[in-house]
Formats: structure tokens, C-alpha cells, sequence
């Protein structure tokens, strides 16, 4: 019995480290794409103001 709570337990753990360290890419692979889109827009308007 107490090995089974003790198996449980680190599978919950490494569970809840995955989803963190998922959640943490995720975040950061957002963060990417809304920067490389507010660039890519800022040259268009630009490229849009020099015409």
C-alpha cells in the first residue's frame, strides 16, 4: 500500500514538472510569434510610410 502512494506521488510530481516545463515553451514560443509579427507588421507600415 505505501508503495503504491509512494509510486503515485512521483508520478504526480514529474507529471505536474511536465506540464510546467510544457507551459513555460508554450509561453515562450507565444511570446516569439507575437514579437516576430509586431516586427513583420512595423516593416510593413513602414515600408508603407516611405512609399
Amino acid at each position: 500500500m505505501k508503495g503504491e502512494l509512494v509510486c503515485l506521488a512521483i508520478t504526480t510530481v514529474s507529471i505536474v514538472k511536465n506540464i510546467k516545463r510544457n507551459s513555460i515553451t508554450v509561453v515562450r514560443t507565444i511570446v516569439s510569434v507575437m514579437t516576430t509579427r509586431t516586427v513583420l507588421l512595423g516593416h510593413q507600415h513602414l515600408e508603407l510610410e516611405i512609399q
